[in-house]
């Protein structure tokens, strides 16, 4: 599955079949945990009807399917063949990926100072977990991990330098 940049899994991911109801109805499920223990939200991984493509999306109630927060328990509707059934079928069964999610801080943007030698110094804060500095030589090109850590850290900021190469390249904190 692809990465989430701006939400994590506390509780991981689960995969779901319900079967055994009529084509086109809907179903409620509730999920109940002790304070503090639930997160805020419920990411699935699949098509939308109106994004056919998989990915993930947000399933906060939208006035027929997704979830709401009822004290510590949260609801989830489904509805066969609508979004959050992932084979958008109307066929009497819903299956789905998900998972509750948290937010994550945001990613912070990194500094960079040109060297006497032409080399660059890319900077970044530390104390928001653990971020890794990604390189794309050609943009339009599947991304490669650059370095997996910083070359130099202190308490308050992580530290890389980068050699010129003659090539333009792109450089974005990620994580892991």
């Amino acid at each position: 599955l692809p990465p989430m940049t701006e939400h994590e899994f506390p509780h991981g991911t689960w995969s779901f079949l319900l079967t055994g109801m009529g084509p086109g109805e809907a179903v409620m499920l509730t999920l109940d945990a002790g304070t503090g223990q639930l997160g805020e939200t419920v990411h699935n991984f699949g098509p939308t009807p109106e994004h056919p493509v998989p990915h993930w999306y947000d399933f906060s109630f939208d006035g027929t399917t997704g979830v709401r927060r009822v004290g510590e328990k949260l609801v989830l509707t489904f509805v066969d063949g609508a979004r959050g059934d992932h084979d958008l079928t109307r066929n009497g069964s819903i299956t789905g990926l998900s998972g509750i999610t948290i937010p994550l801080p945001a990613l912070p943007d990194p500094s960079f100072s040109l060297l006497s030698d032409g080399s660059v110094l890319i900077a970044w804060p530390r104390g928001i977990g653990d971020l890794f500095l990604q390189e794309f030589s050609r943009p339009a090109f599947r991304p490669w991990t650059f370095s997996s850590s910083a070359i130099l850290e202190s308490d308050e900021t992580s530290l890389v330098r980068i050699l010129r190469t003659g090539e333009h390249r792109i450089f974005r904190l990620v994580r892991p």
